[in-house]
């Protein structure tokens, strides 16, 4: 990869956004084999309009992206307005590919794709999901296993109308993205919104997304005892905060992935989670607060750092939309705390309904990829 660009810019409307972005890019930026692009919905369905745009008025021939209720550059978040982020790579286009999926099977991915996979052994890849897909995951792991096991990141698109992707064209309801040769070097890591606030329990019975009992026991019980070590006497008192945490079977560093606390059934001694049950071994209980997600956000920051020989090009960021300003508060904080230790730095990224990491969604994570 020979340099990376970013710009970023709000505006009256999308389009002037877009354009501004693009200008900030300079014209060595506009001058690339790769562009992703980040907007906030108030793109809407013009979703071909903005990808006809990105062409126009840059000399980038692929672009990659999607719609996020939040987006963020360096130091930079943007919500509630109309703006866009773009990132351009300048790098051989023997070295990635663009492509999209909707099929658990991946049937409908380009067969064209596979001689360079054979070539190139990609070992990294962008990623952007549809949320409305019940089979993301499965297509997740699919992808991942064609791919010899590679390492994707990113994140599930966030709008309230308009859910789209760009990839060399406009596509919904599955993945996209582009896939790096292994000539492409990064470091990624994953920084977790929360943290536990009990030991992992076993989980018994279980209907669908419904435990109803963990180590022998009923599960409201069992919440009941890891949430009194919190010192609150009404549960519903820390509604909102209090998540399910699925630990990630084989993980050396103790790598879970949090699901919503659905609901609390005292009378049947029951409690609903966000994911179906049926092949969940263990869970347990984790807080989300702002102090604790700082705190981890810092603590993957520097590890990130310590792992780099030499300074980034640039990167990549997906955050959860209950992160941003909704967990670090106002004035991009988020993003403010990634330059402290890491520097200024061409990025885009963007806040959505769920992150990439490996071949897994995640909920409440930070994910930072930096190529190198």
């Amino acid at each position: 990869m020979r340099v990376i660009h970013s710009g970023h810019a709000s505006g009256a409307d999308w389009r002037i956004a877009i354009d501004r972005a693009l200008q900030n890019l300079g014209p060595v930026g506009r001058r690339a084999e790769l562009g992703i692009c980040y907007l906030t919905e108030a793109v809407g369905a013009d979703s071909a309009e903005a990808l006809r745009r990105l062409r126009e008025r840059s000399d980038v021939a692929h672009w990659i992206g999607t719609v996020g209720s939040g987006i963020c550059s360096d130091g930079v978040e943007y919500f509630g307005s109309p703006a866009a982020v773009v990132l351009t790579l300048a790098m051989p286009e023997s070295d990635f590919r663009v492509f999209s999926a909707s099929r658990a099977d991946l049937s409908d991915f380009d067969p064209g794709i596979a001689p360079w996979i054979e070539d190139s052994c990609p070992r990294f890849g962008i990623v952007h999901g549809d949320p409305r897909n019940p089979n993301l995951e499965a297509i997740l792991a699919s992808l991942s296993s064609r791919l010899g096991g590679s390492f994707l990141v990113g994140g599930l698109s966030s709008a309230r109308l308009a859910h789209f992707q760009l990839a060399d064209g406009v596509v919904a309801g599955g993945i996209s993205g582009v896939l790096f040769s292994s000539k492409v070097a990064v470091c990624t890591r994953l920084s977790q919104g929360c943290a536990p606030i009990g030991p992992r329990h076993a989980v018994g019975r279980t209907e669908g997304n419904v435990v109803f009992t963990l180590d022998g026991r009923s599960a409201v019980e069992v919440f009941a005892e890891d949430i009194a070590a919190l010192g609150t006497v009404n549960p519903a008192a820390l509604s909102g905060s209090i998540q399910v945490a699925i630990p990630v079977t084989g993980s050396d560093t103790g790598d879970y992935m949090v699901r919503n606390l659905m609901a609390i059934d005292p009378r049947h001694g029951a409690i609903a989670v966000g994911e179906l049950l049926h092949d969940v071994e263990q869970i347990m209980f984790c807080q989300r607060d702002a102090s604790t997600a700082e705190s981890d956000l810092l603590r993957m920051l520097n590890e990130l750092k310590k792992g780099l020989d030499a300074g980034a090009k640039g990167g990549v960021y997906f955050s959860c939309v209950a992160r941003g300003p909704n967990l670090f508060g106002p004035d991009s904080r988020e993003l403010k705390i990634i330059q402290n230790p890491i520097g200024s730095l061409p990025l885009a990224g963007f806040f959505g309904n769920g992150e990439i990491s490996n071949d897994r969604l995640y909920a409440y994570t930070g994910v930072l990829t930096l190529f190198v």
